[in-house]
């Protein structure tokens, strides 16, 4: 599994703003959808962990933190 940062937090809290600041990091890639919600909903965990990591894929070679936010 690639994601090895995850911000937690609630609706209007700020968790879009900070992901968005961390993603212009040329070594974080931050994933492709803001709120995957891969650990919290049974129907989303069923897809397995070749899901979850596709949402990480990156054009940058330099990246070495994946992360991800989801309010749940």
């Amino acid at each position: 599994m690639k994601c090895n940062l995850i911000i937690p937090g609630f609706p209007k809290c700020g968790t879009t703003s900070l992901r968005d600041y961390l993603d212009l990091h040329p070594d974080i890639h931050m994933s492709s959808q803001k709120e995957p919600h891969y650990f919290s909903r049974d129907s989303v965990y069923e897809r397995g962990s070749g899901w979850y990591d596709q949402l990480f894929e990156s054009a940058n070679p330099n990246a070495h933190i994946f992360g991800e936010a989801s309010t749940s």
